[in-house]
C-alpha cells in the first residue's frame, strides 16, 4: 500500500493503477499497489516529490506578463487571446467599441529585439475567417504583436473575398492584463 500525504500523489497513482482508498479524514490517501506492479517505484517517487511538480489546472490559466507568454508558446501550449475592444485606444485617440473577439495564437513567431529592427522583442500572430456581416461575407482579418513591455498591438481588417479590397481597416492599441481584476483589454491564457 503506497500512502501519501495529499490527494495529489494519490491521483497520479490512481491513474495508473486505478484504485484508490482513503481514510475518511481527508488527511491522508492510500492507493492500493496491486504485488507485480512495475511502476511502484515511479508511484513512489511521485508521492514523495509532489510538491516538485504542480498540477496542471483543468482550466485555462492567465498569463499576466510577456516571459509567460513567450514561455508557454515555446513550451507547446496552446494559448488564447481574448481582446476587450472597449478597453483598447482604436485608431490612435478614441475608446474601442463595446466589443470583445477571441483568437488562438498559432501559429506564432517570436522576434528578439534588433532582428528585424524592432527596438524590443515581440510575438506576433494573425488569422482570418470569411464571415457573415449584415447580409454579405468579408474575409475578417486580425493581426496582433505582443511588445515585451506589455503593449498589444491589434490591426483588424475586413477584406472583399473576391477582390480582397480593404473595406475596413482599425488599429487598436491595447495592454496586457497583469492580474484577473485588471482593466486593460488583452488577455491571454494558457489552455
Amino acid at each position: 500500500m503506497l500512502c501519501a500525504r495529499s490527494a495529489i500523489a494519490c491521483l497520479v497513482s490512481v491513474a495508473a493503477i486505478g484504485f484508490l482508498a482513503c481514510d475518511g479524514s481527508q488527511k491522508e490517501c492510500c492507493c492500493s499497489l496491486p504485488d507485480a506492479a512495475p511502476d511502484a517505484g515511479l508511484l513512489e517517487d511521485a508521492a514523495t516529490n509532489e510538491a516538485d511538480v504542480p498540477p496542471t489546472p483543468p482550466w485555462p490559466v492567465l498569463l499576466t506578463d510577456f516571459n509567460q507568454l513567450l514561455q508557454a508558446l515555446q513550451g507547446g501550449a496552446d494559448v488564447r487571446l481574448v481582446l476587450h475592444y472597449s478597453q483598447c485606444i482604436l485608431n490612435g485617440s478614441e475608446p474601442g467599441p463595446n466589443a470583445i473577439g477571441g483568437m488562438n495564437m498559432s501559429p506564432w513567431e517570436y522576434f528578439a529585439a534588433g532582428v528585424v529592427y524592432n527596438p524590443q522583442a515581440y510575438v506576433s500572430t494573425s488569422e482570418s475567417a470569411l464571415v457573415l456581416l449584415q447580409n454579405r461575407h468579408v474575409i475578417n482579418y486580425v493581426k496582433v504583436r505582443v511588445y515585451e513591455d506589455g503593449k498589444v498591438n491589434v490591426v483588424a481588417e475586413y477584406l472583399n473575398p473576391t477582390t480582397y479590397a480593404v473595406e475596413m481597416h482599425e488599429e487598436f492599441a491595447c495592454e496586457m492584463v497583469n492580474s484577473p481584476d485588471s482593466e486593460k483589454g488583452a488577455w491571454f491564457y494558457r489552455q
